[in-house]
C-alpha cells in the first residue's frame, strides 16, 4: 500500500554548494524501481546559448528538480516586438531530452531530474500562462499518476507587484471539476508580472508533465522559511525527511523527486551573492535527498519511490 507522508523542512545551516552541471543522463533498466540519473543542470546568464542534449526519451522522462536565477525576462515593446522571456525548461524533440536556458535581462537555471519511464506525453501534460487560471489545461488525476514542473518563464518579471502582500506563485494542484466525478490535475498562479502596466500579453508561466508509475512509497514536501529578502542573502538548507523533526532521511536510493510549485520573489531588485544559483534545488546526495532555498525562496515538491 502506498505510503504517503506529508512533512516540512526547515534547517538553518551554512550556504550548501550547489550542484554542478552534468554532461549526461545515465539510467538503470528496470520496471519495478524508479531509478534517476545523474541530475544535469544547465544556468546561463545571457540569451544565446543553444539547448543541451541530455538523453533519448525512449527511456526517460524528465521534469525540474530545482529552479534559480534572477527570472526577469524583456517585455513585448519597441526594442523587443516579439519580447525575449527569461525561460528554464527541459523539454522533448527528435526523440531526445534538451536542457533550454534564456536569460531575459537576468539569469536563469535548470535543475533537472530524470527517470526511467519512457516519455508519453499524450494526455499527460498542460500548461498555464498570463495570470488565467480558466484557460489553464488538465489531465485526468488517474491512479498512480504523478505530475511535476518541467518548464517555468517569465517576460516580465517572476515576481509580485512590488511591495504586494500577493506573492507570486506556479502550482500544480489536484481538483474536482464541477459536474464530473473525475479529479484532474492543473496548474494555476498569480501575479507573474513585475508591472502590470506595459498593456502586453505573455507575462510568464509553466507547463507541467506526468508520469504513470505503480509508486510504493511518496513523499510531499514544501520549504518553510523567512519570506522573501532580497537583500539578505539568507539559505534554508537539510535532508528530506519522512516526518519533521528528527525522523528518518529520504534515501537517494530508488528515489525520484521533482519540483510541483514554485513561489515568492524570483526577479530581485539588487543582486544577490548567490547569482545565478539563487533558488530552491533538490539535491540527491549519498546518505539522503535534501534541499536548499535561498533568499526567502519557496517551492513544493514531491519524491517518489
Amino acid at each position: 500500500m502506498r505510503n504517503s507522508i506529508i512533512c516540512s523542512v526547515l534547517a538553518i545551516a551554512g550556504c550548501a554548494e550547489l550542484d554542478k552541471e552534468s554532461p549526461d543522463v545515465t539510467l538503470a533498466e528496470t520496471s519495478s524501481e524508479i531509478s534517476v540519473g545523474a541530475g544535469p543542470a544547465r544556468s546561463t546568464i545571457d540569451n544565446d546559448d543553444g539547448p543541451f542534449d541530455i538523453g533519448v526519451t525512449t527511456s526517460a522522462t524528465c521534469f525540474l528538480r530545482g529552479l534559480s536565477g534572477d527570472f526577469y525576462g524583456i517585455p513585448k515593446g519597441p526594442v523587443k516586438p516579439q519580447g525575449l522571456p527569461a525561460v528554464a525548461e527541459v523539454f522533448a524533440s527528435g526523440g531526445k531530452w534538451w536542457i533550454n536556458v534564456r536569460a531575459g535581462t537576468g539569469s536563469a537555471k535548470a535543475h533537472v531530474q530524470c527517470v526511467n519511464v519512457p516519455y508519453a506525453p499524450a494526455g499527460k501534460e498542460f500548461s498555464w500562462s498570463d495570470n488565467n487560471d480558466a484557460a489553464a489545461g488538465s489531465v485526468p488525476a488517474s491512479a498512480n499518476r504523478f505530475c511535476f514542473l518541467r518548464k517555468v518563464w517569465a517576460s516580465q518579471g517572476l515576481t509580485s507587484f512590488p511591495n504586494s502582500n500577493n506573492p507570486t506563485y506556479i502550482t500544480i494542484k489536484k481538483v474536482d471539476p464541477i459536474g464530473t466525478a473525475t479529479p484532474v490535475f492543473t496548474l494555476a498562479g498569480s501575479h507573474v508580472n513585475d508591472t502590470g502596466s506595459s498593456g502586453t500579453s505573455g507575462f510568464g508561466g509553466g507547463t507541467a508533465t506526468c508520469i504513470d508509475f505503480p509508486a510504493t512509497g511518496v513523499w510531499g514536501f514544501a520549504t518553510q522559511g523567512p519570506g522573501p529578502n532580497a537583500t539578505g542573502n539568507s539559505v534554508v538548507s537539510g535532508p528530506l525527511r519522512d516526518y519533521w523533526p528528527d525522523g528518518p532521511v529520504v534515501p537517494p536510493g530508488n528515489v525520484a523527486c521533482g519540483l510541483t510549485s514554485v513561489s515568492s520573489r524570483w526577479a530581485n531588485p539588487v543582486p544577490s551573492a548567490f547569482g545565478v544559483d539563487d533558488g530552491v534545488v533538490l539535491l540527491r546526495g549519498g546518505t539522503s535527498w535534501g534541499v536548499t532555498a535561498t533568499n526567502g525562496k519557496k517551492a513544493a515538491y514531491t519524491c517518489i519511490r
